[in-house]
């Protein structure tokens, strides 16, 4: 977006974000559900960093409606207007004044198609160069753009893939199965929201299977669904790496514990525990499995195993609440035996915080 967009975005986002704060809402939670650090959030919405299409139409549906709606309450707030108030009106204009005004329009509207086709062509080029597929589907469903990467994706000639639906590609091109993908489209469109996907299995015409992530974006005219844009990355590397990752912490000769945490105040709910964890603290019959039982209540169900819980709970607090040092303490379990319990903070190569990585060794 353009320096005066921008500009109306901060606005707009500032003004909004008093409101969803003061019905609970923050930062931190908007940051998890969109996928970002709460940090890199802060800085696209208060217009110090510029961020991607998909992420300004995110956060403008979450604080308020569609973006141009968004940008308009923007250019309200900067005319010293209230930005919830629809455009009022103006008094009749004269004659005159209309005669001009259609004068300029007329005169004005081939240098307007010009720069239409040339933004046109400027995005279709940036999009071209993306390193995502891209799929455009009409309020049929059926494709109606796709960029160069898709035909690499998933094998195929774009020809054979503009005018065909997610729910008939199948039958079209022989060999694809994209029934997880369909399934993501289906949940997209039927929430009228955008949607995140990730780690969706496809195979394509040659019998390979990739993994798929993206986001699916419903497209509106009216306030009625005219279409969806679905990003599409191939992640096929990473969950190949992850599943090795996860199968050798699985032969690890102690218990391992990864707690995904983007903000180290923030209490986490997502984690992977290997099995060796799971028999140390008798938990290989918990119910529901270890893996949709969240965090916080993981802890206290673990707490119920040990002679010091209390003291335990109190070290697990102060871990998550902005200490994310190396940090050990000793656990002792009813059953006589003693651990230690070693946590470490986890960063990706840009020293973003991503959780803590827990060992649990005999003492």
């Amino acid at each position: 977006m353009n320096d005066e967009i921008l500009a109306l975005f901060k606005l707009a986002s500032k003004f909004f974000f008093k409101q969803y704060k003061k019905k609970g809402g923050s930062q931190g939670k908007l940051a998890k559900e969109f996928g970002v650090t709460q940090t890199y959030l802060s800085s696209v919405m208060n217009g110090s960093r510029s961020a991607s299409f998909d992420l300004y139409n995110q956060i403008a549906e979450k604080l308020y409606g569609p973006l141009d709606k968004f940008i308009g309450a923007g250019r309200r707030i900067r005319e010293g207007r209230d930005p919830l108030e629809a455009n009022k009106p103006e008094q009749e204009d004269s004659v005159e004044k209309l005669i001009a005004q259609l004068t300029y329009y007329v005169m004005d509207y081939k240098r307007v198609e010009k720069e239409l086709k040339e933004t046109k062509q400027f995005y279709e080029t940036i999009v071209e160069k993306l390193q995502s597929g891209v799929l455009v589907t009409d309020r049929n469903h059926k494709v109606v753009y796709s960029n160069n990467i898709m035909e690499q994706i998933i094998e195929t000639n774009k020809k054979n893939i503009l005018g065909v639906s997610p729910y008939t590609a199948e039958d079209v091109i022989p060999g694809l199965e994209l029934h997880f993908f369909t399934r993501q489209y289906t949940n997209a469109f039927e929430a009228l929201k955008a949607t995140y996907y990730s780690n969706i299995p496809v195979t394509t015409p040659s019998g390979r299977t990739v993994y798929i992530g993206g986001w699916m974006i419903p497209l509106f005219e009216e306030n009625k669904f005219n279409g969806m844009i679905c990003t599409v990355r191939d992640n096929t590397r990473s969950h190949i790496l992850s599943d090795i990752l996860s199968q050798t912490i699985e032969t690890c000769q102690h218990g391992v514990v990864i707690i995904k945490q983007t903000n180290p105040s923030e209490t986490p709910s997502e984690y992977y525990s290997n099995n060796k964890f799971l028999k140390i603290f008798d938990l290989e019959d918990l119910e529901p499995s270890s893996a949709t039982v969240p965090f916080l209540e993981l802890i206290q169900i673990m707490k119920t195993k040990m002679v010091n819980g209390n003291e335990w709970e109190k070290f697990i607090n102060e871990t998550f609440n902005g200490n994310i040092s190396h940090t050990n303490f000793t656990i002792h379990l009813k059953n006589g035996m003693s651990y230690q319990w070693k946590g470490d903070p986890l960063a990706d190569t840009d020293k973003r915080y991503l959780g803590r990585m827990i060992t649990i060794e005999e003492a």
